[in-house]
């Protein structure tokens, strides 16, 4: 048995069973398989090197399914040097979005995160939910869990509060210090209410509570449907979602919670025109190139559409 699949194994392009193979792990990601953390690394096949032939060692860098313990992909690299141009290659194979991405130094180029990001650029929020996971056993006991929203922004107002330090009210204007929850999980004063993010068009969203405000039709970003496609489908310029009961966000509800729309809308506007969501002074944002933000001029466009006012 063993002899003839090494017959037939020989008979076999590589490459193209290198493509029928990454084609399979990506039908993975349609079925009942979680593929939520991908490894990238490379590593050198242990006695691949043959100095009698002159023969340089073999370097594969694989796409592991830390979750499935699998294997998604692998690409020979010509040596380390090019151990970059195989992880391009190999992330270009993969269907990598929606999930966490983990890479060495050597993966930290502009166009292999580009590429990663790319995946990741819509407003839902397969690209903006993560969790965030802490070590801290002098401060937070093992197994603790919060179930509320923080953003990454409040690492600043976390990091000055741990140092001593006081934060001046033109710092930080979008944090909130996260170390009352690492005191409490159960606290109420940890003081964020709102977070607001944005896809890669530069569409705006707004999430309070189970409530999350999307102004934009689509997934504004690169998944379907995108920017043009949508308004091709005519799609609502507004999209309002329950995330409680409507995580995988299919069911807008826009027409049936105006109050909900208005009221996250003008909490979104607040916060832009006064430069920050934390309470102080109002601040500066950063100049657009042409003046207005073109984002902020639609957001003001909304204020007299049908979506806002009826």
């Amino acid at each position: 048995m063993a002899f003839l699949l090494t017959i037939l194994s020989s008979m076999l392009s590589a490459k193209r069973f290198e493509m029928i193979f990454a084609e399979w792990t990506k039908s993975l990601k349609d079925g009942d398989i979680d593929v939520d953390v991908i490894a990238i690394d490379g590593k050198t096949v242990r006695g691949s090197k043959d100095s009698y032939y002159n023969k340089a060692p073999i370097h594969l860098v694989n796409a592991w399914a830390s979750n499935n313990e699998l294997i998604l992909g692998q690409c020979k690299s010509d040596g380390k040097s090019n151990k970059i141009t195989a992880i391009q290659l190999l992330l270009d194979l993969l269907d990598i979005e929606g999930s966490i991405i983990t890479i060495d130094a050597m993966g930290t180029q502009t166009k292999i995160a580009e590429t990663i990001v790319d995946n990741k650029a819509d407003i839902f929020e397969g690209g903006h939910r993560v969790p965030f996971i802490l070590r801290w056993p002098e401060k937070i006991k093992a197994g603790t869990a919060y179930d509320k929203t923080c953003c990454t922004t409040d690492f600043m107002a976390t990091a000055a509060e741990i140092a001593g330090q006081k934060l001046s009210d033109n710092e930080g204007e979008d944090n909130y210090s996260l170390m009352p929850i690492f005191n409490d999980p159960e606290t109420p004063d940890y003081k964020r209410e709102y977070t607001i993010h944005h896809s890669i068009n530069g569409s705006f969203s707004i999430r309070k509570g189970n409530w999350k405000l999307e102004l934009c039709p689509g997934s504004g970003g690169w998944s379907d449907p995108r920017p043009k496609k949508a308004r091709e489908m005519g799609l609502p310029e507004i999209q309002l979602y329950d995330l409680s009961t409507d995580i995988a966000e299919q069911h807008n509800v826009y027409d049936k919670h105006p109050e909900k729309v208005k009221e996250l809308y003008n909490l979104l506007l607040k916060c832009i025109n006064d430069g920050r969501s934390t309470p102080g002074a109002p601040q500066t944002n950063d100049p657009a190139l042409n003046g207005k933000w073109p984002q902020l001029q639609k957001l003001e466009k909304l204020k007299h559409s049908k979506y806002i006012n009826e």
